[in-house]
């Protein structure tokens, strides 16, 4: 999972919005979706663990992502 820039977030279902927050939880972007797949830029992060919250019309999940 570590990447240093680009993380390819893909769904079944149609995905409404993103937010990625720092490890703390503080929210650091959001976007509005309305696809299946979303090409999510960290390359301005420093490095370090990130949570996805995906939100899509069946529900949320979250993931973690590493920047290196």
């Amino acid at each position: 999972n570590p990447t240093d820039g680009k993380c390819e977030i893909r769904s079944d279902y149609k995905i409404i919005d993103i937010e990625l927050m720092d490890i703390q939880g503080r929210l650091i972007k959001a976007e509005k979706i309305g696809g299946n797949v979303y090409s999510l830029d960290i390359s301005f992060l420093t490095d370090g663990v990130y949570i996805v919250n995906i939100n899509t019309d069946r529900g949320s999940v979250k993931k973690k992502v590493v920047k290196r």
